[in-house]
């Protein structure tokens, strides 16, 4: 395992919150690079925002840190599965209960 590859982050954005800015930086700060992967969901009510919407909160967001920041489209997906020995770790990062529970429904809700 490449110890300076970066780390991936997949989710759908919608909308980018504290809660996912929180989660993305505690890598950021240990001096890890980030992929932010953003899956290309259709719109709907639990996807109200374009891929480029999301895009453009994400950059906004992460903008300070630069170079360490890659943003990038995936296709939409319903699960991540991996074999053995892959080279790479899958992580939870334990956050503060006030950050994990961020709902993104409820923002959503607000943002009407």
């Amino acid at each position: 395992m490449n110890p300076d590859a970066p780390v991936m982050f997949i989710g759908r954005w919608s909308p980018w919150h504290k809660g996912h800015q929180t989660l993305v930086e505690t890598k950021l700060k240990q001096g890890k690079s980030i992929v932010v992967a953003i899956r290309d969901t259709p719109i709907s009510d639990k996807n109200p925002f374009t891929y480029m919407q999301r895009y453009k909160m994400i950059s906004e967001a992460l903008n300070d840190w630069g170079d360490m920041v890659q943003v990038i489209k995936i296709p939409d997906i319903c699960g991540v599965a991996y074999g053995r020995d892959v080279g790479w770790t899958v992580e939870h990062i334990e956050l503060p209960k006030d950050i994990e529970t961020i709902s993104a429904t409820k923002i959503r809700e607000s943002m009407k």
